[in-house]
């Protein structure tokens, strides 16, 4: 039987939960311009996730580009439903739906070789920042790997914790529509001084076993080198070494003689310079 472990190291708030199995209704995904979710990752380090612009894509529909290392990608609320786009694949999927009940499954995906389910485990109400607020837990059990996890999502302030079998990630502090709840510390970005048309997606899909896509962009002919790192910093691999021209690029990777765990893949292009992590589980 596969063993199910989720760290939950350092609690950062303290959740008063009352259960409930009843609808949530006017559950909200907050996704304004602006707004700024902060995660602490292990003591001392802080994560930052920002809502930076609004994009229409080829559907026709409008998405937020949300960028930042936990929740990153492009996101749209419909009737209590939030979506994610793939600028992979081009496609969009139904990310959360708050008219679940516990026990309701929202999706089942397949990786490969590989099935993702996500079900609701939990709803009701905590306490968080002083104010009780609606709350549903979304479980994501992969069947072939010990790669789950639980992501928290409460009304007004969106994902506040993620726990899973290597991570856990506690909201400790957020802006949301022009307020401040919990502690905003400073957080150097790294696309400060970039130019708007480059940049690297987020890989998908992420946790991922035991192949990956990465798709980067370029705004200028340039030498690109896009590499990945383990915790240690330490290359164990380098995708791309070579002068490219301006224009759009996807690659896959494929970690099979990798071990499970946290890699950082990196590109340096130009003036540009990006490093993201993205997590391998067998």
């Amino acid at each position: 039987m596969k063993s199910k472990i989720l760290i939950r190291l350092f609690p950062l708030l303290l959740f008063i939960v009352q259960p409930s199995f009843g609808q949530i209704s006017q559950m909200d995904f907050p996704l304004a311009l602006g707004n700024i979710w902060q995660y602490s990752e292990f003591p001392g380090h802080v994560s930052q996730s920002e809502a930076v612009r609004d994009t229409l894509m080829p559907n026709g529909k409008l998405y937020t580009l949300i960028e930042g290392s936990l929740t990153g990608g492009y996101f749209r609320e419909d009737s209590a439903k939030v979506y994610f786009y793939s600028s992979i694949d081009y496609t969009e999927k139904l990310e959360y739906d708050f008219n679940l009940t516990v026990g309701d499954t929202l999706s089942v995906q397949i990786f490969g070789e590989d099935s993702v389910i996500t079900t609701v485990t939990a709803k009701g109400t905590k306490n968080i920042f002083g104010q009780e607020r609606d709350y549903m837990i979304f479980h994501r059990e992969s069947a072939s790997s010990t790669g789950d996890g639980e992501f928290t999502i409460v009304d007004g302030l969106g994902l506040t914790q993620y726990s899973g079998e290597a991570l856990f990630y506690g909201l400790t502090g957020a802006i949301i529509n022009g307020i401040t709840y919990g502690t905003i510390v400073s957080v150097e970005r790294e696309t400060e001084n970039m130019s708007a048309e480059f940049g690297i997606t987020q890989n998908y899909p992420n946790p991922f076993n035991p192949t990956t896509k990465i798709k980067y962009s370029l705004g200028n002919r340039s030498y690109v080198q896009l590499e990945i790192y383990n915790l240690l910093g330490e290359k164990v691999e380098t995708l791309v070494s070579e002068y490219q021209n301006r224009g759009n690029y996807q690659i896959e990777f494929n970690a099979q003689d990798l071990p499970s765990g946290i890699y950082l893949y990196s590109i340096n292009a130009d003036n540009f310079r990006k490093t993201n992590k993205m997590i391998l589980l067998r």
